[in-house]
């Protein structure tokens, strides 16, 4: 649907239609940020071919050996590539650029999924360390959860001024988002919470309504800008928002009859992988 709205709001010619259509390939197969062809129509997407990519070295990785790489190679991974960041652009937000290896998205992606493993292995120890859970400690930890969160949405506030402000407190963010994510998996919290079957089922469904959501997110925004052009700003923000929130379910329900046979050939697929 994003290709077609693109072609269509481009005014391409037939060949050039035909020609984008053949190049439609690596971002398909979410192999966009390889570099062997960077044609952008679903620009989000960027950081799930960045993800899948990273994920094809660091699992197996994992797989044989874990230890090393938790502890040594992750840790490593992650200084010298947010090192990098920070001394050539100062921030992280960069996708494109090619480094001579591979795109900086690429990188990013492998940096913060490294930082994922090491926040994993934190949370491990803390899960064995056998100090008392007082309420006391559980209401620290809170409090520490509180403060990053405050932390992290005031950081995301601040750098939206500019390149000069933002400079290198990405870095920062980062950090605070990390240890964030240590907090909440460590499941130390300060009210003994008992979450009902509904409950949780409405959450898996926000889970993946979500995603659907950051998938169509571009369509609508193209849509919007495109046909509504004119309107108030309230008019388009409120079109933008129905608009994401419709085509996400639709999304969700199409995925649902194809969810069968994708299943049969992901498992086929999976299978020959770990083979």
């Amino acid at each position: 649907m994003t290709f077609v709205l693109r072609q269509y709001i481009a005014h391409v010619s037939f060949k050039e239609l035909l020609k984008n259509m053949l190049l439609t390939w690596s971002e398909l197969s979410f192999l966009r940020l390889s570099g062997i062809i960077e044609q952008i129509y679903n620009s989000p997407t960027w950081y799930l071919s960045a993800m899948f990519i990273a994920m094809l070295i660091i699992y197996p990785l994992l797989r044989t050996k874990r230890n090393l790489y938790q502890n040594c190679i992750a840790p490593l991974l992650c200084i010298f590539i947010y090192g990098y960041f920070s001394q050539t652009y100062h921030f992280i937000a960069v996708v494109t650029q090619w480094t001579g290896l591979a795109l900086c998205g690429v990188l990013r992606a492998i940096a913060g999924l490294s930082l994922g493993t090491i926040c994993f292995s934190i949370v491990e120890f803390l899960r064995k360390i056998s100090f008392k859970r007082t309420k006391t400690i559980r209401f620290l930890f809170w409090i520490l959860e509180i403060y990053s969160l405050t932390v992290i949405l005031l950081l995301m506030h601040l750098t939206k001024r500019g390149i000069k402000f933002r400079s290198n407190l990405d870095f920062t963010t980062v950090l605070f988002i990390a240890l964030l994510v240590i907090l909440i998996f460590e499941e130390n919290q300060l009210f003994n919470i008992s979450y009902s079957e509904s409950y949780k089922k409405w959450c898996v469904f926000l889970g993946k309504y979500s995603v659907s959501v950051y998938l169509n997110q571009r369509f609508s925004l193209d849509f919007v800008n495109y046909f509504c052009q004119g309107q108030s700003a309230f008019v388009m923000i409120t079109f933008y928002l129905l608009l994401s929130a419709f085509l996400a379910l639709i999304s969700m329900a199409i995925l649902r009859i194809l969810k069968e046979p994708f299943q049969i050939w992901g498992r086929d697929i999976k299978n020959f992988l770990l083979e």
